[in-house]
């Protein structure tokens, strides 16, 4: 819920974005180990997010992906453009998401 002029409306994101000033820049991109840590063995690795953790166990060289290769043609500015249009929201302003 918000208040809104006094009154409590139910928060979905056009009500919200529509009476306050709110902007994905004002938040850090960055998390500090108490909202997310990586706990990791020799084979396995905990992820803990805000205190939920999920644990995960390395997979087989034979289940693995290989993933570490050269991508001819790509620049960082060019990874930036194509994940904007992959993850496009309406509430949020597209320089917001390039940055």
């Amino acid at each position: 819920m918000a208040e809104i002029q006094g009154i409590l409306e139910f928060a979905d994101a056009d009500v919200f974005m529509e009476y306050h000033d709110w902007s994905l820049l004002d938040y850090s991109s960055k998390l500090d180990e108490q909202e997310f840590a990586i706990r990791e063995t020799a084979r396995s690795f905990e992820i803990d997010l805000d205190g939920k953790r999920i644990t995960y166990q390395f997979a087989s060289e034979e289940e693995q992906l290989v993933l570490d290769t050269a991508v001819e043609g790509w620049t960082a500015e060019a990874l930036v453009l194509w994940l904007d249009r992959q993850v496009r929201q309406m509430d949020i302003h597209q320089s917001e998401l390039l940055k």
